[in-house]
This record gives C-alpha cells, sequence and structure tokens, in this order.
C-alpha cells in the first residue's frame, strides 16, 4: 500500500512525520500543532463572535470580568446607576443625585462639615447663633445681641 504524496505548506510539514512508519506522533503533533489535553500556546488568536471559557489568563494573571458590566454601556460625562463614572471630553459630569465625603477640596482650601454647618439654615441678613453673618440686599444685619471690637471706624 503506497502513502498519498506529501504536500507540505504552513501547516503541514513532511518533516515531522516518523520516518519509519510514516506517521505523525503524537509528541510531534503535541509540539507543532495543537496540544491534545493540556494547554496550548497560540501567538494570535481571532474570535469572530462569541467566545466562551471558564477563565482567562493574561501573561499568568487571571481576569475577572465580574466587574465588567460596571464600564459597559457607559456614556462619558453622564451618570448612571451602578455604572463607572466617565469624565466627558470637558471633564464634566452631570446627572449625580447626591455624593458623600468628609472633606472637599476647593482650589486650594479644603472645606469640611464644621465649615459647611455655619452656612446650613443660615438667613442673610440675620444674625444666628453657630451661623455665618452676611449682611442683607441693602447691607443691613439685624438681631445682633451684643457686638464688641477693639476699634470701630466709619459713621455710627
Amino acid at each position: 500500500m503506497s502513502l498519498p504524496p506529501i504536500i507540505n505548506s504552513p501547516l503541514f510539514n513532511s518533516s515531522y512525520v516518523n520516518s519509519s512508519n510514516g506517521y505523525l506522533t503524537l509528541t510531534t503533533g503535541d509540539q507543532r500543532y495543537l496540544r491534545l489535553g493540556g494547554v496550548g500556546t497560540l501567538s494570535a488568536l481571532n474570535v469572530i463572535g462569541n467566545m466562551n471559557c471558564g477563565s482567562l489568563s493574561i501573561n499568568g494573571s487571571s481576569l475577572d470580568l465580574s466587574g465588567l458590566g460596571y464600564v459597559s454601556g457607559v456614556t462619558p460625562g453622564a451618570a448612571s446607576a451602578s455604572k463607572a463614572l466617565v469624565l466627558d471630553s470637558s471633564s464634566n459630569i452631570s446627572g449625580i443625585n447626591s455624593l458623600q465625603t468628609t472633606s472637599l477640596v476647593l482650589g486650594s482650601a479644603t472645606l469640611t462639615s464644621t465649615e459647611t454647618n455655619y452656612l446650613i439654615g443660615h438667613t442673610t441678613g440675620v444674625a444666628q447663633a453657630n451661623k455665618a453673618i452676611t449682611v442683607n440686599g441693602s447691607l443691613n444685619v439685624s438681631g445682633i445681641n451684643n457686638l464688641s471690637a477693639s476699634s470701630i471706624t466709619g459713621t455710627i
């Protein structure tokens, strides 16, 4: 019985065939093509469509894709429930309902809850205990019980 003609190609090379019996050995096949059981090595993989696999590693590090939903479907500059916040091209984000923090830096000034409490519930032009004092539209302040100063200038 004669063997079919051997045509060498990028996928097959007759030098990998065992010359004594004309068959490709499992060891040589595993090295040259795809391992049967175990891990194969690819230099490139192009997938058109879907790929299902139990786990995926890149450079020996397993990828955890459980958080992929947080970045999938994100619109830059628009806040969305259970999604990552991504700035738009102007570094803005809109649609945030509330943010909580212990301090906020505006320019070079740090604003804490202690400072903001002086402004919360504040009425312009009316002095209140433990609140900031600001004048009203007529430059007046009412409700001051005592006011002391080491020096006052102007018309009294």
